[in-house]
């Protein structure tokens, strides 16, 4: 994904003839690029060095009333995010108490690493839809880059609102 590109500039990953670079390097003719990125399998390897214990998180609380499957096949996953609980981990925000705990844990064991495809705010309940495989995941990507994916959002407002439309 795109995003792993720039962590990879970010990182100092991506050279250019043998000289890191940063993301608005020009290449020329005759340049040698040179990215390195990690494996599924670094990843996976990665992912198991949180600390989550996803047997164990499978039989908490936490899991079981958090846990929504809207759809599955063997390609996506999409679970309904209720409001309140992180996406991933971060300030404040612990292993094993995320969505994507749950949706890794749910999909556990599998060859690759279930993958978050976008993200919502932590206040936000929805749709959040997850790739099980690379190919999904690349497809996922290009759809969301694309703008081919409909996103729509409702708010709740207590009150009277002012115009009848605005952002």
């Amino acid at each position: 994904p795109l995003s792993a590109i720039f962590k990879a500039f970010r990182s100092k990953k991506i050279q250019c003839n043998n000289i890191k670079v940063k993301q608005d390097y020009r290449v020329s003719l005759g340049d040698e690029v040179q990215c390195y990125f990690q494996s599924d399998v670094q990843a996976q390897n990665k992912a198991k060095q949180s600390g989550v214990d996803f047997e164990k998180l499978k039989s908490s609380s936490f899991y079981k009333k958090n846990l929504r499957v809207l759809y599955e096949d063997n390609e996506v996953l999409a679970l309904d995010k209720p409001s309140g609980i992180a996406v991933h981990p971060g300030s404040k925000h612990y292993h094993g108490r995320t969505m994507i705990d749950i949706a890794q844990a749910y999909t556990a064991p599998s060859e690759f690493q279930t993958t978050l495809v976008h993200r919502l705010d932590i206040e936000t309940s929805g749709v959040l839809l997850f790739a099980k495989t690379p190919e999904s995941l690349r497809n996922l990507n290009a759809q969301m880059k694309e703008k081919a994916v409909e996103k729509k959002y409702y708010a709740l407002c207590k009150g009277v609102l002012n115009k009848d439309s605005g952002t």
